[in-house]
C-alpha cells in the first residue's frame, strides 16, 4: 500500500514528469532548465537575506523605541 501525499507533493512530482517529457521531445533543452531553476534557487536565497535584513533593522528600530521611553 503507497502512502497518501499531499497536494503539494503531487503537484511537485508532476511537474517534474511534464518537465522531463518536454526535454526528451526537444521542446525545453536541459540547459534552459538548469538556468530556471538556478533563478529560483538564486531568487530564494536573496528573498531569505532580504528578511533577515528586514528583521535585524526592524528589531534594532522596536529596541531604540524601548530606549527613548
Amino acid at each position: 500500500m503507497k502512502p497518501k501525499r499531499s497536494g503539494w507533493f503531487r503537484w511537485i512530482e508532476a511537474s517534474g514528469q511534464l518537465m522531463e517529457a518536454l526535454v526528451r521531445f526537444g521542446v525545453l533543452s536541459s540547459s534552459a532548465v538548469a538556468a530556471a531553476l538556478g533563478q529560483f534557487l538564486l531568487a530564494g536565497g536573496l528573498a531569505i537575506i532580504a528578511l533577515g535584513l528586514f528583521l535585524r533593522l526592524w528589531r534594532g528600530r522596536l529596541n531604540e523605541a524601548k530606549n527613548q521611553r
